[in-house]
């Protein structure tokens, strides 16, 4: 058979090519970088050894993760309220924190609360989380301040509130806050502090009570409901056809209240308290006894009421005008 030319030609073509190919495929790869994310670009004349999962990735050894210490300055901390805060007792406070320079995902903000009977601090807000279940306190964060909101303020919340910052250092800011409470005392009659007052029966009596300021923002239009009596948990309404009456008034920066009842009996015997809802309150005890003589024992020979004083008083006058007298005789028989 002859063979023709032009098919020689194609067959030499074919064997050169052939070998260039394989000579392609077996020569030695680069070192590449293993990695998942070309888990199908293998080359299809390599057999991984059995069990082992082999990708090849065009990239150098791993880049070590990013240090923000190396390249961040720590987070600095400041607020509009330096040193001691003052609040009135009733009064909402709002305590600001501003971070600058704070890295979501990197820092972390924390309110703290130490008091002077408590060594410890209490946790109470992390981030925009509040771990304490008062409430009247909460957090909320403004761009790159996390303000800490304390709703009517008492005189518990009077402490040193700390703002922490996870950074390293770690770094926190102290605001004391100071809540003035005003003061507030039941007195007999006679200005005498009472907690216990005692009364004989069918006498009259008087309680006031004085509150030695006012905060401004308490609703203190209407003087006449400021401040409140009570009888056991009751209030205690003017009602002068039964002798019970109720006078408030200013007195300077004082508000005073006097509560007057006549003619007192068991009936007004009890726990008595004067306050100012929801803000502060103070009790006093008072007690309507048939003898004047159980009054003076059972009071220690204080705060009883005026008529068994009066009458005691009148007892030793008489003591001394018989010890008087007796003396006087016994010295004219000596003499």
């Amino acid at each position: 058979m002859r063979i023709q030319p032009f098919t020689i030609l194609i067959f030499f073509t074919f064997v050169i090519d052939k070998n260039t190919s394989k000579e392609r495929h077996h020569r030695k790869l680069p070192d590449f970088q293993r990695t998942h994310w070309y888990s199908l670009t293998s080359p299809t004349d390599t057999i991984p050894s059995p069990g082992e999962y082999v990708d090849y990735h065009l990239a150098p050894d791993p880049a070590p993760a990013p240090s923000f210490s190396s390249t961040h300055a720590p987070p600095t901390l400041h607020t509009d309220s330096v040193g001691n805060v003052t609040s009135q007792l009733g009064q909402s406070v709002y305590l600001k924190c501003t971070v600058i320079g704070f890295r979501q995902g990197v820092n972390t903000v924390s309110w703290t609360k130490t008091t002077s009977r408590r060594d410890n601090p209490i946790a109470l807000t992390f981030n925009d989380k509040v771990f304490v279940s008062d409430s009247r306190i909460s957090v909320y964060i403004d761009v790159d301040t996390w303000v800490l909101v304390l709703l009517k303020v008492s005189a518990e919340d009077e402490a040193t509130y700390e703002c922490h910052v996870n950074s390293d250092p770690p770094k926190k800011l102290a605001i004391h806050l100071i809540v003035q409470v005003p003061i507030m005392t039941v007195m007999d009659g006679f200005g005498r502090h009472l907690s216990d007052q005692y009364y004989k029966a069918g006498s009259s009596l008087e309680v006031v009570c004085e509150l030695d300021s006012v905060p401004f923002f308490w609703n203190s239009t209407d003087i006449s409901q400021l401040l409140i009596w009570k009888q056991e948990q009751k209030v205690v309404k003017p009602r002068p056809k039964d002798g019970i009456s109720i006078l408030t008034e200013y007195s300077g920066s004082s508000v005073f209240s006097r509560l007057a009842i006549t003619q007192a009996s068991s009936i007004h015997s009890g726990n008595y308290s004067c306050s100012v809802p929801d803000f502060i309150s103070t009790p006093v005890r008072i007690h309507i006894v048939e003898d004047e003589n159980q009054a003076f024992v059972a009071s220690g020979n204080t705060n009883i009421s005026w008529k068994v004083e009066s009458g005691l008083v009148n007892v030793a006058k008489l003591l001394i005008y018989f010890l008087s007298c007796s003396n006087a005789t016994f010295m004219g028989r000596f003499l």
